[in-house]
């Protein structure tokens, strides 16, 4: 989920206590400009994982969380980290049959 440096923040301690808990698998927090330009960030980006993205009734049940706990109420993508390695973006999907760079989304 993406957000302003103040949710991002307000919500951070939240996940990663989910994270100690078992709630979630882990949790990373970064810019979404990425390392080379964070003079010019003011969006965020909270990445939430599960151990097996095959496993759609533990991703349905992390977001279902993510939405009755945060209030989180926009469209969520789940996108593997196979994906990124690969390469998948949003203006790369098509070459791998994708809509959207992602595997779920809802």
């Amino acid at each position: 989920m993406t957000g302003t440096g103040e949710r991002i923040a307000e919500l951070w301690p939240e996940f990663v206590a989910d994270a100690g808990d078992g709630v979630i698998w882990a949790t990373k927090a970064m810019t979404t400009f990425g390392y080379d330009n964070l003079e010019m960030y003011d969006d965020y980006l909270l990445t939430v994982y599960t151990p097996n993205y095959f496993a759609k009734d533990d991703v349905d049940r992390v977001r279902e969380h993510l939405r009755d706990e945060y209030g989180i109420t926009h469209e969520l993508y789940y996108k593997p980290d196979i994906y990124t390695s690969k390469g998948i973006v949003a203006e790369s999907a098509p070459e791998f049959g994708l809509s959207v760079p992602a595997r779920y989304v809802g």
